[in-house]
């Protein structure tokens, strides 16, 4: 989440907060985040076991935001395609 801009010392509720505020995520992906958070709290905290239906959903959750903000966006960055070339004075197109 810092990577994406989140201040790091914020605990995981605020750093979801800064990422939807900024548009960096969606309404859907900030409740989402916000479940992944809460199941991690409640694994840590509270001895909660998800099933292995349940964990492959989370973990397939954060990866796709992982993908989307590090991942994709750094080679959707990295691309330059050519700009449009200029329309010279004397042509006339359809």
């Amino acid at each position: 989440m810092v990577l994406n801009g989140a201040e790091a010392a914020f605990d995981f509720g605020k750093k979801i907060g800064q990422l939807r505020k900024a548009g960096i995520i969606s309404e859907h992906e900030n409740q989402m985040l916000s479940k992944l958070t809460d199941a991690g709290s409640a694994a840590a905290h509270r001895a909660w076991i998800p099933k292995p239906e349940e964990l492959t959903a989370l973990i397939d959750g954060m990866e796709a935001f992982l993908y989307r903000t590090l991942v994709l966006k750094g080679a959707v960055d990295a691309i330059n395609p050519p700009p449009k070339p200029k329309k010279s004075q004397g042509s006339s197109e359809n």
